[in-house]
């Protein structure tokens, strides 16, 4: 019985291990994948070549920094130093700003039609959330061909 022990035991163990560094090669694997989905997203605004401020994942893209300072005085220093037209994120979610004003009056009422939805920014107020500014989709579409 002894000898069976002694034979077991070891098997025992060496099972015990494997398992153990298994469950952390898949654990590795997974974080791995979902480092590198949330860094490609974080890179969409370099690959079509739109400046911006950089963006971190432990910062959640450019989230935290927006949050914690004058988000006004923040814009301002954006558009001055990356041009009219910057990207951010909020997030993984990209946004592309645009502070010069032909484009915006291009984007909002010669080419409106291309640009329908924006961020959903819920104002906890029924009758804002469906203005011109909040609406979305076939909603916003028929408040701007009236207006």
């Amino acid at each position: 019985i002894l000898t069976i022990v002694a034979l077991v035991l070891p098997l025992l163990a060496l099972l015990i291990f494997c398992k153990f560094f298994s469950f952390f090669k898949i654990t590795f694997f997974i974080i791995n994948i979902l480092f590198s989905f949330f860094k490609s997203k974080l890179n969409y605004w370099s690959k079509q070549g739109v400046p911006g401020p950089p963006a971190s994942l432990l910062r959640l893209g450019n989230l935290i920094e927006y949050e914690t300072s004058d988000s006004t005085r923040l814009e301002l220093d954006w558009a001055q130093k990356y041009g009219q037209v910057y990207g951010v994120y909020f997030g993984t979610e990209a946004i592309l700003t645009v502070t010069d004003p032909e484009l915006v009056k291009q984007i909002l009422v010669k080419e409106f039609h291309l640009f329908v939805d924006r961020r959903d920014l819920n104002t906890m107020h029924e009758l804002v959330n469906n203005g011109q500014f909040f609406a979305q989709g076939s909603s916003w579409k028929r408040i701007r061909t009236i207006t």
